[in-house]
């Protein structure tokens, strides 16, 4: 199988996990960054969101000999679920597991990179990419399937700001209001 590589801009935040690419047009994903034990992964059901009556699927993820819950579902089916919110989270499983839940909800099997760190936290850029990057081999919703990380290029998190304040979207400088 020859697939493609797809560019991804990908922000495992404390909040919610929000991804970003482009496939034959521009597409967002976000959920709420939170991981949960599985204890019966297969008994995934629906999930009513109360979004006009559409339905998802409650995702599940095996990872290194666990299964989790990711986002809603870790809400509403785990008894144990949660998140590090510190600096020890930066190239952490839990941190991948977000990472690769956004990349397989997407459908993406092989991603170029790019995440925000804050500039506090600028040290553990090295610790996010060896966690990051790479071949992964996860079930996810009783599939098996291997997502390739090609490369991660971590930015500072305040660029992602000054780009979208000072750059128009081919990527120029645009002029500034008087």
């Amino acid at each position: 199988m020859n697939e493609q590589t797809t560019r991804v801009g990908l922000d495992v935040g404390f909040g919610d996990v929000k991804l970003v690419y482009l496939a034959e047009g521009l597409h967002t994903l976000t959920f709420p960054a939170i991981l949960g034990r599985a204890e019966d992964p297969a008994r995934g059901r629906q999930l009513d969101l109360g979004l006009g009556g559409r339905r998802r699927r409650i995702q599940t993820l095996e990872y290194g000999g666990n299964a989790y819950f990711v986002g809603e579902g870790a809400l509403t089916e785990s008894r144990l679920a949660g998140s590090q919110q510190n600096a020890g989270r930066i190239g952490s499983e839990e941190e991948r597991l977000l990472m690769l839940a956004a990349l397989a909800r997407a459908g993406i099997g092989q991603a170029l990179v790019v995440t925000g760190l804050p500039v506090l936290w600028w040290e553990r850029r090295r610790d996010l990419v060896r966690s990051w990057q790479g071949e992964h081999r996860l079930v996810v919703d009783g599939t098996p399937r291997t997502i390739v990380v090609r490369e991660v290029r971590p930015v500072w998190q305040p660029l992602g700001s000054f780009y979208a304040r000072f750059l128009a979207g081919d990527g120029l400088a645009q002029a500034g209001e008087e």
